[in-house]
């Protein structure tokens, strides 16, 4: 199977990718920088692919999709883990603050997702796992995250 993590080079989503591995899929980690995920895996590299780009805004988004470097319609499974508050802390915030959270915790989601989801079709076979933060259902930290 070939599996694609968003947010994999650390935390949950580098022992996600980690677990796939050592169970013999390929797997393709999309992350901002390098994590611990290049630390502990250090055989049979040929099934891991990492690559680096920061999908916390749509633009960075379309031009990722625009280069062309991510087969979305081969992946098996798909697993997001990206997420977070993008260090807005402002109870007074605007708009524009609460869509840029938005975007970088379900806005990608949405894309990667639907992307992937044609070759799934195809197929007949795929699985999709979003993972969100405890603050999904407690109240931690700022109103946007």
């Amino acid at each position: 199977m070939k599996a694609l993590i968003v947010g994999g080079s650390k935390g949950l989503g580098a022992e996600i990718a980690i677990t796939l591995l050592k169970n013999g899929h390929e797997v393709l980690v999309i992350s901002r920088s390098a994590g611990t995920i290049e630390k502990r895996w250090t055989r049979d590299n040929d099934r891991l692919t990492m690559l680096y780009a920061d999908l916390s805004n749509f633009d960075n988004f379309t031009n990722l999709v625009k280069s062309n470097r991510i087969p979305f319609e081969q992946f098996d499974v798909v697993v997001n883990c990206l997420g977070g508050n993008l260090g807005e802390r402002n109870y007074l915030a605007d708009y524009g603050s609460y869509e840029a959270v938005l975007w970088h915790n379900f806005g990608y989601v949405v894309e990667i997702n639907r992307r992937c989801l044609e070759g799934m079709l195809k197929r007949k076979f795929g699985k999709i796992c979003n993972i969100s933060s405890v603050s999904a259902i407690e109240n931690h930290g700022s109103p946007q995250y």
